[in-house]
């Protein structure tokens, strides 16, 4: 991606390669490319790490790309936390400092939610108030505490 991705201390601009990427779906593709297969080696790493601890532990796993990646395969359960496509764009806006077109660029190139849903066994909808939020999750990890042990 060339050395004016680069901080001055070296670190990468996340907000210019997030720009980058999400304007250009080959580079997009490439980044993935060079990422995914460590990320997926690391979450494995440390699930064996945890599971030697603790050999009952819920394992929750945070991925954005769990369906388009098919890695929605390698665990036992898809947990999908949504909101609706209005209220995701203003909290993208909000939280990264976007413009309007930078947040529907960044929700248009993942799968649109309605198609994740299949794939999940577990859903949490954001767009309720918090307390309703924290319920919903409470909910998910009794009945997966009932499910795996």
């Amino acid at each position: 991606f060339g050395k004016e991705i680069l901080l001055t201390d070296g670190n990468i601009n996340r907000k210019l390669l997030g720009t980058m990427i999400f304007k250009d779906p080959l580079k997009r593709e490439a980044l993935n490319k060079i990422l995914h297969q460590g990320i997926l080696e690391e979450a494995e790493r440390q699930k064996k790490e945890i599971e030697k601890n603790n050999s009952n532990a819920i394992i929750i796993f945070d991925v954005a790309l769990l369906v388009e990646t098919n890695s929605y395969k390698r665990v036992d359960a898809v947990i999908l936390v949504h909101t609706d496509e209005e209220l995701q764009i203003k909290r993208l806006m909000e939280r990264n400092g976007l413009t309007m077109e930078e947040a529907v660029e960044r929700i248009k190139s993942q799968l649109p939610v309605e198609e994740k849903k299949k794939y999940a066994d577990y859903m949490i909808d954001t767009s309720k108030p918090f307390e309703d939020v924290e319920m919903q999750a409470k909910e998910i990890f009794n009945k997966l505490k009932t499910s795996c042990f």
